[in-house]
């Protein structure tokens, strides 16, 4: 297997093959990657150096999305075709799919506007033009959506959306196809190393080209396409730029009306989106892209908690402790915080309304945990070791996994910011909240939940300080980025550099 070497903004590549067949760049007539099957399940990526995910302030570069790199170009003819289409007051115009068949003459600088709320034109090419897959590559890539991919996507819809309903509307819709194609071919290079970048990209470009044409339809498959390609460049890009990745998926989705309580695909695309959304949250410390009072179709805070809490099952639990942690969000990291500036009398104002918001959130937090249904508790809870220094916490779903380990999130977050003179009559601290995020991590191996781990776990990690859970919350970064292909342990580098050095 190929060695993984270091990249900017910490995301590990595999080297390119000595191949010269597969490292052939024609995106029009790729050659057959001949990936043994049986073999996928085994392969993993070698110990990467912790340096090569180290995330320096100073580097503008963005993953592969390197500044006039053709993964570059395509994201921001993309992002800015779906602005200006998400937009009323700036129509869309429909486009010409431009694929040369070398596929490398794409969205020169010549025709990228500026942020102006036109679209950005693709040069003209052969609108037939297909990416051809070797059979068995594209069912390797198409097993890996259907085993890996959708288990990660659908962790809060009992209907499957991902694993069951997408694959078939792909075999109609060719930018779904090769959106779906695209994540799954990138996840299995950063996972394997066995698929090389070419492939990828090929398929990433094919998505864009057809789906740039039909974003004024802004129907599902196009919002279907959209967000599956959020995944694949979050998964590929630097975690600073995650907003800007999202951004204009998020404008598609509120233009499009909908919601945490819209019905079938419609739902489950948002329900994908907003973890997201949430992860690039805590990530920026900013509120969510979709205001919190665009996720459900209802008025207000009050109306919003009386929805969650009259559903008991525990998917709607999971929504309910996202929506919790993105109200969290707004609440601390927004001008709703208050600060030293202004006359007293209004400092004394934006206090006593921070407060009543503070006590407002934590108690539906404290009553979300306290009220949580049999399916949403852990069927194994043990107590700490010496040789397993966190709680073992097994649960039976990822949802389940997923609204716990938020659920704590957002309350080491809150206890962090308490209000003065706030008296609370919880006797749950940080630490016991940031304990059970990292057992949650350790003892669940759901991949979907382990990828939405990445920042809470480093959260949880900053309260620890004995070396032996140190080490632990190393070792499952590692595992993380091993058996999933994310990023993770740049997360960890950052936690090594505020313990202090440990042996």
């Amino acid at each position: 297997m190929p060695t993984p070497s270091s990249t900017t903004q910490g995301l590990s590549q595999p080297v390119a093959s000595t191949d010269p067949v597969l490292n052939h760049t024609d995106a029009l007539a790729l050659p057959s990657i001949h990936v043994p099957v049986d073999s996928l399940d085994t392969m993993t990526l070698p110990a990467v150096s912790g340096a090569d995910f180290e995330i320096s302030p100073e580097m503008s570069e963005d993953g592969i999305f390197l500044p006039g790199s053709l993964y570059e170009e395509l994201h921001t003819t993309l992002r800015q075709n779906i602005l200006s289409t998400a937009r009323p007051q700036h129509p869309s115009y429909q486009v010409t799919p431009a694929r040369h068949a070398n596929g490398e003459n794409i969205a020169s600088s010549d025709n990228v506007a500026s942020e102006t709320g036109h679209a950005f034109e693709l040069g003209p090419a052969d609108p037939e033009a297909e990416v051809v897959l070797d059979p068995l590559h594209e069912y390797v890539l198409w097993k890996n959506w259907i085993n890996e991919i959708a288990e990660w996507l659908d962790m809060f819809d009992t209907e499957r959306h991902f694993a069951r309903v997408l694959p078939v509307m792909a075999q109609t819709c060719r930018h779904l196809r090769y959106s779906m194609l695209a994540l799954s071919s990138r996840q299995i290079e950063r996972k394997h190393g066995s698929i090389p970048e070419s492939v990828t990209l090929s398929l990433y470009s094919a998505a864009v080209h057809l789906l740039v044409p039909q974003l004024h339809h802004r129907d599902t498959t196009v919002l279907a396409s959209c967000v599956i390609i959020c995944v694949l460049e979050m998964m590929s890009c630097s975690p600073k730029a995650w907003r800007r990745h999202l951004d204009g998926c998020a404008c598609l989705v509120r233009s499009m009306g909908i919601f945490a309580d819209s019905r079938g695909l419609e739902r489950a695309l948002f329900l994908c989106f907003m973890r997201m959304d949430l992860c690039g949250g805590l990530i920026s410390r900013e509120p969510t892209l979709i205001p919190m009072s665009e996720w459900t179709s209802q008025q207000s805070f009050e109306a919003d908690v009386a929805l969650f809490q009259s559903r008991s099952d525990v998917e709607w639990r999971a929504i309910y402790a996202c929506y919790l942690l993105g109200c969290v969000i707004r609440l601390l990291f927004s001008s709703s915080a208050p600060d030293e500036a202004g006359s007293r009398r209004s400092q004394d104002e934006a206090e006593a309304s921070y407060s009543n918001k503070w006590h407002q959130l934590f108690v539906a937090l404290e009553d979300w945990y306290d009220t949580r249904p049999a399916a949403v508790l852990p069927v194994v809870c043990q107590k700490a070791t010496p040789a397993q220094p966190f709680p073992t916490l097994l649960f039976s779903s990822g949802a389940a996994i997923n609204g716990n380990q938020l659920h704590h999130t957002a309350a080491i977050i809150m206890l962090q910011n308490i209000p003065r003179l706030t008296k609370r009559s919880s006797n749950r601290s940080i630490l016991w909240h940031a304990r059970r995020v990292c057992g949650i991590t350790i003892y669940n191996d759901h991949h979907g939940c382990w990828v939405n781990s990445i920042q809470p776990l480093w959260i949880a990690g900053r309260v620890m300080s004995h070396p032996t859970e140190h080490q632990a919350i190393n070792d499952i970064y590692a595992r993380i980025e091993e058996e999933t292909g994310w990023g993770a342990t740049w997360r960890a580098e950052d936690l090594k550099q505020f313990w202090g050095d440990i042996d």
